[in-house]
Protein backbone atom coordinates (compact mmCIF):
# COMPACT_ATOMS: atom_id res chain seq x y z
CA UNK A 1 0.00 0.00 0.00
CA UNK A 2 1.46 3.08 -0.84
CA UNK A 3 0.31 6.52 1.93
CA UNK A 4 0.79 10.11 0.72
CA UNK A 5 3.21 12.02 1.99
CA UNK A 6 4.14 15.47 2.13
CA UNK A 7 7.93 15.31 1.69
CA UNK A 8 9.67 13.77 -1.63
CA UNK A 9 13.54 12.77 -2.57
CA UNK A 10 13.70 13.35 -6.12
CA UNK A 11 15.89 11.90 -8.52
CA UNK A 12 16.12 13.12 -12.20
CA UNK A 13 16.79 10.35 -14.77
CA UNK A 14 17.23 12.11 -17.68
CA UNK A 15 20.21 14.14 -15.76
CA UNK A 16 21.58 11.46 -14.34
CA UNK A 17 22.17 10.01 -18.25
CA UNK A 18 23.17 13.54 -19.04
CA UNK A 19 25.83 13.73 -16.65
CA UNK A 20 27.32 10.05 -17.33
CA UNK A 21 27.75 11.07 -21.16
CA UNK A 22 29.55 14.23 -20.19
CA UNK A 23 32.10 12.35 -18.07
CA UNK A 24 32.17 9.33 -21.18
CA UNK A 25 32.91 13.20 -23.26
CA UNK A 26 35.60 14.30 -20.17
CA UNK A 27 37.79 11.14 -20.36
CA UNK A 28 40.22 10.00 -22.59
CA UNK A 29 38.72 6.93 -24.94
CA UNK A 30 38.19 4.00 -23.66
CA UNK A 31 38.63 4.79 -20.08
CA UNK A 32 36.35 2.91 -17.46
CA UNK A 33 33.66 4.46 -15.21
CA UNK A 34 33.15 2.92 -12.04
CA UNK A 35 29.68 3.95 -10.92
CA UNK A 36 30.15 4.10 -6.99
CA UNK A 37 26.77 3.35 -5.68
CA UNK A 38 27.47 2.35 -2.16
CA UNK A 39 25.57 3.88 1.30
CA UNK A 40 22.26 3.17 -0.90
CA UNK A 41 23.38 5.43 -3.69
CA UNK A 42 24.12 8.26 -1.83
CA UNK A 43 21.17 8.14 0.09
CA UNK A 44 18.81 7.62 -3.34
CA UNK A 45 18.16 4.21 -4.26
CA UNK A 46 20.86 1.86 -5.16
CA UNK A 47 18.85 -1.28 -7.18
CA UNK A 48 17.26 1.68 -9.03
CA UNK A 49 20.15 3.92 -9.76
CA UNK A 50 22.52 1.35 -10.96
CA UNK A 51 19.93 -0.23 -12.97
CA UNK A 52 19.68 3.36 -14.21
CA UNK A 53 23.25 3.89 -14.60
CA UNK A 54 23.42 0.19 -16.52
CA UNK A 55 20.90 1.18 -19.04
CA UNK A 56 23.19 4.86 -19.81
CA UNK A 57 26.15 2.58 -20.35
CA UNK A 58 27.98 2.12 -16.98
CA UNK A 59 29.14 -1.88 -17.00
CA UNK A 60 30.98 -1.45 -13.55
CA UNK A 61 29.92 -0.60 -9.97
CA UNK A 62 31.45 0.17 -6.82
CA UNK A 63 30.04 -0.84 -3.25
CA UNK A 64 31.21 -1.14 0.24
CA UNK A 65 30.20 -4.00 1.84
CA UNK A 66 28.99 -6.94 1.05
CA UNK A 67 25.73 -7.11 1.82
CA UNK A 68 25.12 -4.38 -0.93
CA UNK A 69 26.96 -6.34 -3.65
CA UNK A 70 24.65 -9.05 -2.78
CA UNK A 71 22.01 -6.51 -3.06
CA UNK A 72 22.32 -6.19 -6.35
CA UNK A 73 23.06 -9.43 -7.60
CA UNK A 74 19.73 -10.61 -5.99
CA UNK A 75 18.10 -7.47 -8.18
CA UNK A 76 19.84 -8.88 -11.22
CA UNK A 77 22.76 -6.65 -11.83
CA UNK A 78 24.90 -8.87 -13.63
CA UNK A 79 27.82 -6.06 -14.39
CA UNK A 80 31.25 -6.23 -12.32
CA UNK A 81 31.01 -5.22 -8.90
CA UNK A 82 33.87 -3.98 -7.00
CA UNK A 83 33.80 -4.45 -3.24
CA UNK A 84 36.05 -1.76 -1.10
CA UNK A 85 35.79 -2.46 2.30
CA UNK A 86 35.99 -6.60 2.00
CA UNK A 87 36.78 -8.41 4.98
CA UNK A 88 37.83 -12.36 5.46
CA UNK A 89 34.49 -13.30 6.44
CA UNK A 90 33.08 -12.05 3.06
CA UNK A 91 35.15 -14.35 1.05
CA UNK A 92 32.40 -16.76 0.40
CA UNK A 93 30.32 -14.51 -0.58
CA UNK A 94 32.79 -12.95 -2.62
CA UNK A 95 33.23 -16.30 -5.08
CA UNK A 96 29.61 -17.07 -5.19
CA UNK A 97 28.69 -13.45 -5.89
CA UNK A 98 31.20 -13.25 -8.59
CA UNK A 99 32.43 -9.95 -6.80
CA UNK A 100 35.40 -7.80 -7.45
CA UNK A 101 37.54 -7.98 -4.16
CA UNK A 102 39.99 -4.94 -3.25
CA UNK A 103 42.78 -6.05 -1.58
CA UNK A 104 44.92 -4.67 1.35
CA UNK A 105 46.60 -7.41 3.47
CA UNK A 106 47.38 -11.48 3.57
CA UNK A 107 44.56 -12.56 5.88
CA UNK A 108 41.80 -11.27 2.98
CA UNK A 109 43.96 -12.98 0.24
CA UNK A 110 44.89 -16.30 2.49
CA UNK A 111 40.61 -16.61 2.75
CA UNK A 112 40.07 -16.03 -0.90
CA UNK A 113 42.56 -18.40 -1.61
CA UNK A 114 40.53 -21.55 0.02
CA UNK A 115 37.29 -20.11 -1.15
CA UNK A 116 37.80 -20.27 -5.25
CA UNK A 117 39.15 -18.71 -8.14
CA UNK A 118 38.42 -14.81 -8.37
CA UNK A 119 39.60 -10.84 -9.23
CA UNK A 120 40.89 -8.87 -7.30
CA UNK A 121 42.35 -5.35 -7.66
CA UNK A 122 45.04 -4.25 -5.13
CA UNK A 123 45.03 -1.16 -3.08
CA UNK A 124 47.32 1.01 -2.32
CA UNK A 125 48.32 3.48 0.53
CA UNK A 126 49.47 6.60 -0.54
CA UNK A 127 47.91 9.15 1.70
CA UNK A 128 44.67 7.65 3.68
CA UNK A 129 45.80 5.96 6.25
CA UNK A 130 42.31 4.39 6.11
CA UNK A 131 42.84 1.15 4.41
CA UNK A 132 45.07 0.13 1.46
CA UNK A 133 48.46 -1.79 1.90
CA UNK A 134 51.02 0.46 2.58
CA UNK A 135 53.84 0.62 -0.19
CA UNK A 136 56.69 -0.77 1.71
CA UNK A 137 54.05 -4.11 2.12
CA UNK A 138 53.08 -3.93 -1.85
CA UNK A 139 56.13 -6.00 -3.41
CA UNK A 140 55.52 -8.96 -0.71
CA UNK A 141 51.97 -8.81 -1.43
CA UNK A 142 52.03 -8.83 -4.84
CA UNK A 143 54.70 -12.11 -4.62
CA UNK A 144 52.14 -13.44 -2.73
CA UNK A 145 49.09 -12.86 -4.80
CA UNK A 146 51.25 -14.21 -8.06
CA UNK A 147 52.49 -17.41 -6.22
CA UNK A 148 48.37 -18.14 -4.94
CA UNK A 149 46.63 -20.06 -7.57
CA UNK A 150 42.91 -18.87 -8.20
CA UNK A 151 43.75 -15.11 -7.68
CA UNK A 152 43.85 -12.75 -11.11
CA UNK A 153 45.31 -9.66 -9.91
CA UNK A 154 43.35 -7.37 -12.34
CA UNK A 155 43.83 -3.88 -11.06
CA UNK A 156 45.53 -1.64 -8.84
CA UNK A 157 44.68 1.75 -7.15
CA UNK A 158 44.89 4.61 -4.66
CA UNK A 159 42.55 6.90 -3.47
CA UNK A 160 42.95 10.83 -3.35
CA UNK A 161 42.97 12.34 -0.15
CA UNK A 162 42.15 16.06 -1.27
CA UNK A 163 41.07 16.19 -5.01
CA UNK A 164 38.87 19.09 -4.27
CA UNK A 165 41.12 21.46 -3.16
CA UNK A 166 43.35 23.11 -5.32
CA UNK A 167 45.62 24.16 -1.92
CA UNK A 168 46.55 20.34 -1.96
CA UNK A 169 47.18 19.59 -5.61
CA UNK A 170 50.80 19.10 -5.39
CA UNK A 171 50.07 16.60 -2.74
CA UNK A 172 47.05 14.53 -4.62
CA UNK A 173 50.01 14.75 -7.73
CA UNK A 174 52.44 13.15 -5.88
CA UNK A 175 49.86 10.10 -4.75
CA UNK A 176 49.94 9.39 -8.39
CA UNK A 177 53.79 9.78 -8.48
CA UNK A 178 54.29 6.76 -5.49
CA UNK A 179 51.66 4.84 -7.43
CA UNK A 180 53.14 5.22 -10.47
CA UNK A 181 56.89 4.48 -9.28
CA UNK A 182 55.62 1.86 -7.08
CA UNK A 183 54.00 0.09 -10.30
CA UNK A 184 57.00 0.63 -12.15
CA UNK A 185 58.88 -0.95 -9.62
CA UNK A 186 56.73 -4.29 -9.38
CA UNK A 187 57.24 -4.61 -13.09
CA UNK A 188 53.25 -5.69 -13.38
CA UNK A 189 50.42 -4.62 -16.12
CA UNK A 190 47.40 -4.77 -14.51
CA UNK A 191 44.37 -4.50 -16.63
CA UNK A 192 43.23 -1.59 -14.77
CA UNK A 193 44.94 1.58 -13.21
CA UNK A 194 42.97 4.30 -11.20
CA UNK A 195 43.20 7.10 -8.53
CA UNK A 196 40.26 9.49 -9.23
CA UNK A 197 36.79 9.86 -7.73
CA UNK A 198 34.90 12.49 -8.60
CA UNK A 199 36.45 15.46 -7.52
CA UNK A 200 39.93 14.20 -9.66
CA UNK A 201 38.11 13.00 -12.62
CA UNK A 202 36.67 16.45 -13.29
CA UNK A 203 39.82 18.23 -12.19
CA UNK A 204 42.95 16.31 -13.41
CA UNK A 205 44.54 14.73 -16.37
CA UNK A 206 45.67 11.27 -15.70
CA UNK A 207 46.50 9.49 -19.35
CA UNK A 208 48.17 6.73 -17.21
CA UNK A 209 44.67 5.29 -15.12
CA UNK A 210 42.66 3.72 -17.68
CA UNK A 211 39.25 3.92 -14.94
CA UNK A 212 37.92 5.82 -12.51
CA UNK A 213 35.40 5.76 -9.62
CA UNK A 214 32.90 8.29 -9.78
CA UNK A 215 29.74 9.34 -7.29
CA UNK A 216 29.06 13.10 -6.65
CA UNK A 217 29.76 13.86 -9.89
CA UNK A 218 26.98 11.48 -10.93
CA UNK A 219 24.16 13.36 -9.60
CA UNK A 220 25.76 16.78 -10.59
CA UNK A 221 26.81 18.13 -7.62
CA UNK A 222 30.59 18.59 -6.66
CA UNK A 223 33.11 18.49 -3.32
CA UNK A 224 34.10 22.12 -4.21
CA UNK A 225 33.38 24.96 -6.81
CA UNK A 226 36.51 24.31 -8.02
CA UNK A 227 35.29 20.85 -9.31
CA UNK A 228 32.20 22.71 -10.65
CA UNK A 229 34.15 24.80 -12.83
CA UNK A 230 36.18 22.15 -13.98
CA UNK A 231 33.39 19.42 -15.47
CA UNK A 232 30.00 21.35 -16.16
CA UNK A 233 27.33 18.59 -14.98
CA UNK A 234 23.29 19.09 -14.67
CA UNK A 235 21.95 19.06 -10.86
CA UNK A 236 20.16 15.77 -10.80
CA UNK A 237 18.15 16.19 -7.32
CA UNK A 238 15.87 17.40 -5.17
CA UNK A 239 13.90 17.63 -1.86
CA UNK A 240 11.06 18.74 -0.89
CA UNK A 241 8.35 19.30 1.40
CA UNK A 242 4.83 21.04 2.32
CA UNK A 243 4.01 23.47 4.82
CA UNK A 244 1.53 21.77 7.14
CA UNK A 245 0.80 24.30 9.88
CA UNK A 246 1.16 28.32 10.45
CA UNK A 247 1.50 29.98 13.71
CA UNK A 248 1.79 33.61 15.29
CA UNK A 249 4.17 34.07 17.24
CA UNK A 250 4.02 37.34 19.14
CA UNK A 251 6.85 39.50 19.93
CA UNK A 252 8.88 38.00 22.96
CA UNK A 253 7.74 34.71 22.48
CA UNK A 254 9.97 31.49 21.59
CA UNK A 255 9.94 28.65 19.08
CA UNK A 256 11.06 25.15 19.50
CA UNK A 257 13.10 22.69 21.68
CA UNK A 258 15.85 24.95 24.04
CA UNK A 259 13.56 28.24 23.26
CA UNK A 260 16.77 28.52 20.95
CA UNK A 261 14.61 31.16 18.98
CA UNK A 262 12.75 34.40 20.39
CA UNK A 263 10.50 36.81 17.68
CA UNK A 264 11.90 40.08 17.90
CA UNK A 265 8.25 41.19 16.52
CA UNK A 266 5.39 39.40 15.36
CA UNK A 267 6.32 36.47 13.33
CA UNK A 268 4.77 34.00 11.09
CA UNK A 269 6.19 30.49 11.79
CA UNK A 270 5.43 27.78 9.10
CA UNK A 271 6.13 24.24 10.00
CA UNK A 272 7.82 21.62 7.92
CA UNK A 273 7.36 17.78 8.62
CA UNK A 274 11.21 17.49 8.27
CA UNK A 275 13.49 16.89 10.99
CA UNK A 276 16.65 14.94 12.07
CA UNK A 277 15.56 11.68 11.65
CA UNK A 278 15.22 13.01 7.86
CA UNK A 279 18.47 13.73 7.48
CA UNK A 280 18.07 17.42 8.29
CA UNK A 281 20.74 17.68 11.03
CA UNK A 282 19.48 20.14 14.17
CA UNK A 283 23.36 22.18 13.08
CA UNK A 284 20.85 23.73 10.57
CA UNK A 285 18.66 25.25 13.45
CA UNK A 286 18.99 28.91 13.04
CA UNK A 287 20.86 29.24 10.43
CA UNK A 288 19.71 27.51 7.64
CA UNK A 289 17.30 28.25 4.50
CA UNK A 290 14.35 26.99 2.26
CA UNK A 291 12.53 28.71 -0.67
CA UNK A 292 8.97 28.96 -0.44
CA UNK A 293 6.64 30.66 -3.42
CA UNK A 294 9.94 31.67 -5.08
CA UNK A 295 12.04 33.73 -1.57
CA UNK A 296 14.09 32.42 0.96
CA UNK A 297 12.42 31.97 4.38
CA UNK A 298 15.02 31.40 7.27
CA UNK A 299 15.03 27.90 9.58
CA UNK A 300 13.93 29.24 13.20
CA UNK A 301 14.28 27.47 16.06
CA UNK A 302 15.83 23.87 16.84
CA UNK A 303 15.46 21.29 14.05
CA UNK A 304 13.44 18.13 16.37
CA UNK A 305 13.14 14.87 15.23
CA UNK A 306 10.11 15.22 12.75
CA UNK A 307 9.58 18.88 12.03
CA UNK A 308 10.97 22.26 11.67
CA UNK A 309 10.33 25.46 11.61
CA UNK A 310 10.77 28.67 9.10
CA UNK A 311 9.84 32.34 9.60
CA UNK A 312 7.14 33.49 6.50
CA UNK A 313 6.42 36.66 8.09
CA UNK A 314 7.66 38.34 4.79
CA UNK A 315 6.31 35.39 2.73
CA UNK A 316 2.31 36.58 2.66
CA UNK A 317 1.10 33.68 0.11
CA UNK A 318 2.93 31.09 2.35
CA UNK A 319 -0.18 28.47 3.83
CA UNK A 320 -0.62 25.00 4.73
CA UNK A 321 0.21 22.92 1.67
CA UNK A 322 2.32 25.21 0.03
CA UNK A 323 5.78 23.46 -1.50
CA UNK A 324 9.04 24.03 0.50
CA UNK A 325 12.20 23.37 -1.54
CA UNK A 326 15.14 22.52 0.66
CA UNK A 327 17.58 22.30 -2.35
CA UNK A 328 17.27 21.59 -6.36
CA UNK A 329 19.14 22.60 -9.23
CA UNK A 330 18.69 26.48 -8.26
CA UNK A 331 19.13 26.32 -5.02
CA UNK A 332 22.14 24.05 -4.57
CA UNK A 333 22.51 20.99 -2.18
CA UNK A 334 26.47 22.14 -1.70
CA UNK A 335 25.09 25.73 -0.33
CA UNK A 336 22.24 23.85 1.51
CA UNK A 337 25.16 21.77 3.34
CA UNK A 338 27.21 24.42 4.09
CA UNK A 339 24.48 26.63 6.32
CA UNK A 340 24.40 23.11 7.94
CA UNK A 341 28.27 23.08 8.70
CA UNK A 342 28.58 19.59 6.17
CA UNK A 343 29.38 18.69 2.97
CA UNK A 344 26.88 17.24 0.16
CA UNK A 345 28.42 13.86 0.85
CA UNK A 346 26.90 13.64 4.73
CA UNK A 347 23.52 15.52 3.34
CA UNK A 348 22.90 12.92 0.44
CA UNK A 349 23.33 9.77 2.52
CA UNK A 350 21.91 11.10 5.79
CA UNK A 351 18.03 11.94 3.56
CA UNK A 352 16.10 9.59 5.98
CA UNK A 353 14.39 6.75 5.00
CA UNK A 354 10.50 7.93 5.13
CA UNK A 355 10.94 10.16 2.13
CA UNK A 356 10.14 8.38 -0.31
CA UNK A 357 12.75 8.25 -3.39
CA UNK A 358 11.00 9.36 -6.83
CA UNK A 359 12.93 8.55 -10.22
CA UNK A 360 11.49 10.99 -12.82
Amino acid sequence: MTYPTTSCYTIDSKAIKNNVNTLQNHLPPKTRIVAMVKANAYGTDMVKMAKLLQDSGVDAFGVAQVHEAIALREAGIQSEILLFYPTPNDANAIVKNQLTACVSDLPLVEALAKTGPTTIHLHIDTAMKRLGCPITQASSLVTTVANTPGLNLEGIFTHFAAAEDPLEDAFSLEQTNLLDKLIEKLNITPKWRHAANSAGTARFNLPQYNMVRVGLALYGAAASKEVATALKLTPALSLTSKIIGIHHCQKGETVGYGRTFTADENRRIATIPLGYYDGIHRLYSNRGFVRICGEMAPIVGTISMDAMTIDVTHIQEAKPGETVTLFDSQLSPEDFASTGQTIMHELMTCIGPRIPRAFV
